[in-house]
């Protein structure tokens, strides 16, 4: 559930004790914060009666972050198999081949090509250059951010067509655009991840030492 990379990678492993807690609670907040988005779209586009609830304000805003949490989850998992998995399988060893062909160990096959994005972005979190490692970790976060924003343009983009009455077709193709545009932004992000998990072997300078 991280990523501007791969389910193939597994966890990354940071090198101090706060980056790995900080990992977490930005884990948090990236299932949140698109919940909150989107639960709000849904309760202010349609209405939501808020039912027995309504006058509890303490167990309302408790209900509230709960649901989102949950929606921000599910959400994420959506759109992770819709640009994740789509990008690996159809825009990621394209985009590699146009903008860093001169990093690919193999140039034409997709699946080599697949195997050294992941293979890279791994060696580098767990290389001894912190330096890198955390500015790998910077361009993910990128790529979670617009994975994250999958989920909640959609949904207000289906209030606002319910609310102006826009024909279904006018609808469908707003969200396809959408969807397209992230896609492409999603594909480059992950470009720019390689690029920089390549840098180490490609830059002269030899990574500084761990400090003890």
């Amino acid at each position: 559930m991280r990523s501007c990379y791969p389910a193939e990678l597994g966890t990354p492993v940071h090198h101090e004790d706060a980056e790995v807690n900080w990992e977490k609670f930005d884990l948090h907040l990236e299932n949140l914060i698109p919940g909150i988005v989107l639960l709000s779209a849904v309760v202010a586009g349609w209405s939501v009666d808020p039912g027995p609830l309504e006058g509890q304000a303490a167990l309302l805003a408790i209900s509230f972050v709960a649901c989102s949490y949950m929606l921000g989850a599910v959400g994420n998992v959506g759109a992770r198999f819709l640009l994740d998995d789509v990008s690996k399988v159809a825009l990621r060893p394209p985009l590699l081949q146009l903008f860093a062909k001169d990093r690919l160990d193999d140039k034409t096959k997709w699946a080599n090509i697949n195997k050294q994005y992941v293979d890279e972005i791994a060696k580098t979190l767990r290389g001894p250059d912190e330096r890198i490692a955390a500015e790998v970790s910077k361009r993910r976060q990128t790529g979670r951010i617009l994975r994250s924003a999958l989920c909640p343009i959609c949904i207000v983009l289906f209030v606002m067509a319910s609310h102006a009455q826009w024909p279904w077709w006018v609808t469908a193709v707003a969200a396809l655009c959408s969807y397209i545009v992230l896609l492409l932004l999603y594909g480059y992000a992950e470009v720019a991840i390689f690029h920089e998990a390549t840098l180490a072997k490609r830059s002269p300078k030899e990574p500084s030492p761990k400090t003890k």
